[in-house]
């Protein structure tokens, strides 16, 4: 496995190193260094706990296993969200459940969640609704389904920007560094 400068700040803020403030200003100007063309990212190998040839051949299959089955989720979520589209619309089953009315924030989450639109105008716009509504809205929302969905959905789309930037797709780093900010704007922890 291998390591790289962003990797090894990450674990100083996981080691309680850093704290939080030092961690997002830090990872920013890396970020932003590299984007940029100043700072080249280094990588140097990890050592591995234990080697795989010392290890015995039954306790690999599992970690095979989960690679294998992490590989088709990841398939099958790039066809849900890159495939075509469905032939049927979808019925009233699958539907998402509407939010309680009366409570603003949790709408709003609900509805981004449900259009599934991430473009950067996409998201512009429901981060200027967000900060319209009030902090008692905003911790409302935060403590909702909608919320720890979002969360999940913006995570996941990170994964995907990352795996394709491991393909050569050079365009996924600033999708992927888009996404992180939209999420740290939200409040959500980073995921490394």
């Amino acid at each position: 496995m291998k390591a790289s400068q962003l990797r090894d700040l990450t674990r100083e803020f996981a080691a309680g190193r850093i704290d939080r403030q030092a961690y997002v200003a830090e990872r920013r100007r890396l970020i932003e260094g590299i984007v940029s063309g100043e700072i080249e990212i280094r990588y140097r190998e990890l050592e591995p706990a234990t080697r795989p040839s010392e290890e015995p051949r039954r306790q690999r299959w599992p970690t095979l296993a989960a690679g294998a089955l992490v590989s088709l989720l990841l398939a099958a979520l790039f066809i849900h969200f890159f495939g075509a589209a469905p032939t049927t619309p979808a019925s009233a089953s699958t539907q998402a459940v509407p939010a309680p009315p009366g409570k603003p924030g949790v709408e709003l989450l609900a509805r981004f969640n449900q259009d599934g639109q991430w473009s950067a105008t996409a998201i512009d716009a429901f981060e200027r609704e967000w900060n319209a509504l009030t902090p008692f809205q905003q911790e409302n929302a935060r403590r909702s389904a909608e919320y720890r969905q979002l969360k999940h959905e913006t995570a996941e789309r990170i994964r995907e920007q990352e795996a394709l930037l491991a393909t050569g797709k050079m365009e996924a780093l600033m999708e992927a560094v888009r996404l992180r900010e939209f999420g740290e704007r939200m409040g959500f922890p980073p995921e490394d």
